[in-house]
């Protein structure tokens, strides 16, 4: 390891039909920002996923609701047909 540089992690790679492997540097002044930078890009993608399961749960609630008005025209279009069948044949 050259002074002033970490080995952050140990990277495999394809190259041809061959496996090797890498290290990936960083300079030590550079590696809280990096751990910083990643910390963030956890939070945002705790925060995405939050944001879809509320998203998840509004749809959710909003079928449910279409599928209450669905059956309400279904019943409300039964009555209807079942009235207009009785006024246009009165004697069954």
């Amino acid at each position: 390891m050259k002074k002033g540089n970490l080995a952050l992690q140990k990277k495999s790679y394809l190259k041809g039909d061959i496996m090797e492997n890498a290290h990936v540097f960083i300079k030590i002044e550079e590696y809280q920002e990096v751990l910083d930078t990643i910390s963030l890009i956890k939070e945002k993608l705790q925060e995405a996923k939050n944001t879809l399961n509320k998203i998840n749960n509004i749809k959710s609630k909003e079928d449910a609701e279409i599928d209450s008005w669905n059956q309400k025209l279904m019943e409300a279009e039964s009555k209807i047909q079942e009235m207009d069948s009785k006024l246009l044949n009165p004697e069954e």
